[in-house]
């Protein structure tokens, strides 16, 4: 047995955290390779140029709303919704912990650097104040951030001497500070709702609010006083303005808004240069900008994140999708020709999303037509041409796979469904395990259902299609033979000690693993059903299996975090990928080949790819 912290050899990461009506940070790194953001208890760095490659600290015990780099590029500093600031190290994988403090006793929605990496300034909802200015080296304060009466949604740091600190809140106010020690230069009361986000420009010598009541209003950075005011008509926007961001020579401001644009502004001229639309759904309001380098990127309410290319406003550069609500169920689908690495994965979300995954590139596209509005409870490949998903509305549900799309009518199931198991060498053939019935579903109708005695738990198919095993509620796994008019007759029961939870017929049809509530792994031979081995490694609830091809080794994951691979000819040979996705359950695992295993999280909403190991 070995076992290590595991290092993921690729994820697709989650998308940031968004809500209604409020805005979302997102920032960028010093020299423009890097951009950040909050999800989860999570601090996301992602390559701007390829989204993929992302490192993740997750030592937050809460959902984290804002992440910065220090100018120096050193040190990032990320607040969280339970009020603490952690300063921690960028140069090194293990991101070692600096500092950790707690200004003022509320959740933190925005932080900045001083320019000289010896100060932050942080705000948000506190019992006793709304913001706070402290040194990073001891947490001591360097004066007072007041003025308000009400949460501050946003702060910034004058980036350039004499130092000078806004901040923008729900009262309504944007609050010009003079330091250190910090204390009211001017407060301003030009907005008429609330002020969503306050910046600096990069040379320092203006600022911005932007504000709910559709304006954005410029600012003389060193006296604070009112310079004009953006309009595009009688307002900047016809939505609430949730975020600003500048060009990086401060001569354009990006802003984003309710009403599904982005526009850029000439700040000395007022002039609109661009404006870029959106969709018309709810989810294309965008809630956050960035501008790094020669990037420009948008963030839509439902966590797309959009690079605008100021050249073409119709077309964007690219679109990174994925998911900000939680993975619920995985499923992946090799290619047709071997050796092609253009393998397809399925992943469904909490609140009924599908995408669809180039898993070579990343590349990502909602699944549309379904107007799904339930939790993904399973899914399943049908010959490599439909997908077939069941949800926690009781529908079943089909994908085309060559048009990503869903297609035909849903199909009622008669209770609950469970979970779905099909024939990868069928485009027919599925089986449903449902709370009290096993449904046969062939084509896109129901051809045979039965009606069970008991509660169905998981079930699981051959691989050719002749039996059908069912884990159930009265502690017994039962085998079914599959007839040629798509019936079932029962076979075997096998009694069970603990509930037998989930389980799976290795790729061979030699072997049936089940997974029980005492966290044991029973490795059943089908030839006449006779325990081969038991295997017992994790720590907690074990949800999932996945064979491998060779039907020696499989994987299995769940809620300890941990994946374990097992080897059923040794069962004292495994290998442990230790906190695989940290304070998150799997919720999804498969082998993408022969040596890498891909596995998904509830709660980080991460798909990561596998492959640092050796079989054991």
């Amino acid at each position: 047995m070995s076992g290590s912290r595991a290092v993921y050899s690729r994820i697709f990461a989650a998308t940031p955290k968004t809500e209604r009506g409020f805005p979302t940070v997102l920032s960028g790194d010093p020299k423009g390779k890097n951009f950040l953001y909050g999800f989860g208890n999570t601090v996301f760095i992602r390559s701007i140029e390829d989204p993929t490659q992302c490192d993740l600290y997750t030592e937050h015990a809460a959902q984290v709303n804002v992440a910065r780099y220090a100018p120096s590029g050193f040190y990032i500093a990320s607040g969280d919704e339970s009020g603490k600031v952690r300063i921690w190290d960028t140069t090194q994988a293990e991101h070692i912990l600096k500092n950790e403090f707690t200004p003022y006793g509320g959740s933190i929605k925005d932080l900045t650097w001083s320019s000289d990496n010896q100060r932050i300034v942080c705000c948000g909802d506190g019992k006793d104040s709304y913001a706070s200015v402290f040194l990073s080296e001891t947490g001591t304060t360097t004066g007072t951030i007041g003025g308000h009466s009400k949460a501050v949604n946003s702060c910034d740091f004058k980036p350039t001497r004499p130092f000078r600190i806004v901040t923008g809140s729900e009262d309504m106010t944007a609050v010009h500070h003079e330091g250190p020690p910090f204390k009211i230069k001017s407060s301003k009361h030009d907005h008429h709702n609330f002020v969503q986000c306050v910046r600096y420009s990069p040379n320092g010598e203006v600022f911005a609010t932007a504000s709910a009541d559709k304006t954005i209003i410029l600012y003389g950075g060193k006296d604070g006083e009112m310079k004009s005011q953006f309009k595009d008509g009688e307002t900047a926007h016809s939505g609430s303005v949730y975020s600003i961001c500048f060009s990086p020579d401060s001569r354009k401001l990006l802003s984003v808004s309710a009403d599904k644009s982005a526009k850029i502004w000439d700040v000395a001229t007022l002039e609109l240069l661009r404006t870029f639309k959106f969709g018309t759904n709810v989810g294309d309001m965008q809630v956050g900008c960035l501008w790094q380098g020669d990037h420009i990127l948008t963030l839509s309410l439902d966590g797309q994140l959009t690079y605008l290319d100021y050249d073409n406003v119709e077309v964007p550069k690219r679109v990174v999708r994925g998911h900000n609500k939680k993975i619920t169920s995985l499923c992946f689908v090799a290619a047709s020709t071997p050796g092609d690495p253009n393998h397809v994965m399925y992943s469904g979300d909490f609140v009924g999303n599908v995408l669809k995954w180039n898993a070579a590139s990343g590349d990502c596209q909602r699944v549309e037509g379904g107007n799904m509005k339930a939790q993904v409870i399973s899914m399943a490949n049908r010959g490599g041409s439909t997908i077939t998903s069941v949800s926690y509305d009781d529908m079943v549900r089909f994908i085309d796979q060559s048009s990503g799309t869903f297609v035909g009518e849903p199909l009622k199931c008669p209770s609950q469904p469970q979970k779905i198991v099909a024939l990868k060498s069928s485009p027919d053939l599925a089986v449903i395990g449902c709370l009290k019935h096993i449904v046969v579903v062939n084509g896109y109708d129901i051809a045979h259902t039965m009606e069970l005695n008991h509660g169905v738990v998981k079930l699981a198919l051959a691989s050719d299609g002749s039996k059908v095993a069912c884990s159930c509620t009265d502690k017994k796994v039962r085998i079914y033979s599959m007839t040629s008019s798509l019936g079932l007759d029962l076979e075997k029961e096998i009694p069970f000690n603990a509930d037998p939870t989930n389980l799976e017929f290795s790729p061979d049809g030699s072997f049936l693993a089940v997974i029980d509530s005492s966290r044991v792994i029973k490795v059943f031979e089908c030839a006449d059903y006779t325990l081969k081995c038991d295997l017992c490694s994790h720590s907690a609830r074990v949800d999932h299996i996945a064979w491998h091809s060779d039907s020696v080794h499989l994987a299995t994951g769940g809620l300890d975090t941990h994946i374990v691979l097992w080897n059923v000819n040794n069962k004292a040979s495994f290998k442990r990928l230790m906190l695989a996705h940290p304070k998150s359950n799997i919720t999804g695992l498969a082998w993408a080949d022969e040596s890498t295993v891909v596995s998904s999280g509830f709660d980080d909403c991460n798909i990561k790819f596998w492959n640092n190991f050796d079989l054991p």
